[in-house]
């Protein structure tokens, strides 16, 4: 089992790595900056069409996999309403197209999104096949991208066609490993399965724009440089909340226990530290070792990122937790409250002189509106000392190292410095909290 554990682990973090990796190739090797804009505009309608597909029916289909017998029935039924909504998409993104300069080539190809049955993989109990296939499906574009920057053709229209290609290989082997039919009738009365869970899928909509999604919204009146340039600090932004849902999954099966809450709290707020301490004390390390000079200036969007992601580690499992404690009324509040502010703040910020900043300062204002509402919902369950348990080691830690790079203007020696502190707590962690590691399955000894 635990090897079948660290090989899905390998896969979900290799797909998030080169996810990263192969923009950051791009950005090294000089690609036009409108190429990065397209890009940018295609990747985050991309994961905006993704959630609206989902829209809160995708759960439903998946739970219902998991408990009843008639599975492929429902499957099917699913899949017919997914494909004609997605066909409503992807009239939507002509639509769109022609009223617009851009081409909203994301929403055009919402169909081929939605033949995609990867998502039952899981509920069926195929993690390792599904992550495999997520791992190809990210490939596949990748190469696309080498491809299309050592031949020096940046077009667009390539990297879509190759997304399309990954979408159909993925859809088509993911469908023989559940021996079902790749293709299926789209039934637009199905549709109307979607209402039954319009705020589920609201929320749906909240967790894409609280990451790439964001872009897509800011694409209809921030410029295009902006976007592209708020797109590249995101892309690090989501490599962490890649990281965080490995580390999240292996305490998933297990958050309606308080204890394991607590941990899982503690496990990823301690990779939200690590990533604020590398993102505010060594962006300028981080930007040219990623992405080339020109890119300085980015060095507070870097920065703000880094608070931004410390903030989500601090209530990743507590939020997921509203669901397996079925508080979905909390669980849909939070996030429509993160987003109303996350809006506010993109629209506001766009009428003053920092309206560079507003995509990735709008970013960090909706995740800390989100925390204080789970903060407040969650009040019953992890009480103030009990946060205060989990913030005040990181608020230490990060104390003590701002006060280094205050003093010690030497690089080295402040990254010594670091890793000692998150040396020290990683063994203090583990030692305080053995016997709930070993009850979950995750003793080292």
């Amino acid at each position: 089992m635990l090897i079948k554990t660290i090989k899905i682990f390998f896969f979900v973090g290799a797909s998030n790595l080169l996810n990263f990796f192969v923009v950051s190739y791009l950005i090294k090797n000089r690609a036009p900056i409108s190429f990065i804009n397209e890009l940018a505009f295609f990747e985050s309608s991309f994961s905006f069409a993704l959630a609206a597909i989902s829209f809160g029916y995708t759960q439903i289909i998946s739970r219902d996999l998991v408990v009843k017998k008639n599975w492929k029935s429902i499957l099917y039924t699913g899949q017919s309403a997914r494909f004609a909504f997605s066909i409503t998409i992807s009239f939507i993104g002509v639509i769109l197209s022609i009223l617009t300069k851009d081409i909203f080539y994301a929403l055009i190809i919402s169909p081929f999104i939605a033949l995609n049955v990867l998502f039952a993989l899981y509920s069926k109990g195929k993690p390792l096949y599904a992550s495999k296939l997520s791992f190809y499906r990210v490939l596949i574009p990748a190469i696309a991208l080498i491809f299309i920057d050592f031949l020096d053709v940046y077009y667009i229209v390539i990297y879509v066609v190759s997304q399309i290609a990954a979408m159909v290989l993925i859809g088509f082997l993911s469908s023989k490993e559940l021996n079902i039919k790749y293709l299926t009738t789209p039934i637009f009365n199905n549709i109307r399965e979607y209402t039954n869970n319009f705020l589920m899928g609201l929320t749906d909509l909240a967790i894409s724009i609280l990451q790439l999604g964001v872009l897509f919204i800011a694409g209809f009146f921030y410029e295009k440089d902006i976007v592209g340039n708020s797109y590249l600090i995101l892309k690090i932004y989501v490599l962490f909340k890649g990281v965080s849902r490995v580390i999240f999954q292996i305490f998933y099966h297990q958050l309606y226990r308080k204890e394991v809450i607590l941990l899982s709290e503690k496990t990823i707020s301690l990779a939200g530290m690590i990533f604020f301490i590398l993102l505010f004390f060594y962006p300028t390390e981080l930007i040219l070792l990623f992405f080339t000079e020109n890119y300085l200036e980015n060095i507070y969007l870097i920065q703000i990122i880094g608070f931004a992601g410390l903030i989500s580690s601090l209530h990743i499992s507590s939020t997921a937790s509203f669901l397996l404690r079925k508080k979905d009324k909390e669980y849909i509040f939070s996030y429509m409250f993160a987003i109303a502010f996350l809006l506010l703040g993109l629209f506001i910020i766009y009428y003053t002189n920092y309206y560079s900043y507003g995509i990735i300062i709008s970013l960090f204002i909706g995740e800390l509106c989100l925390l204080l509402s789970v903060f407040y919902f969650m009040r019953d369950i992890i009480g103030f000392s009990e946060r205060v348990s989990i913030l005040f080691p990181l608020v230490i830690i990060i104390t003590i190292s701002t006060i280094s790079h205050w003093l010690i203007d030497y690089l080295l020696i402040n990254i010594l410095i670091d890793s000692i502190l998150i040396g020290l707590y990683l063994i203090w962690f583990y030692d305080k909290n053995r016997i709930t590691l070993k009850q979950i399955g995750l003793n080292i000894n």
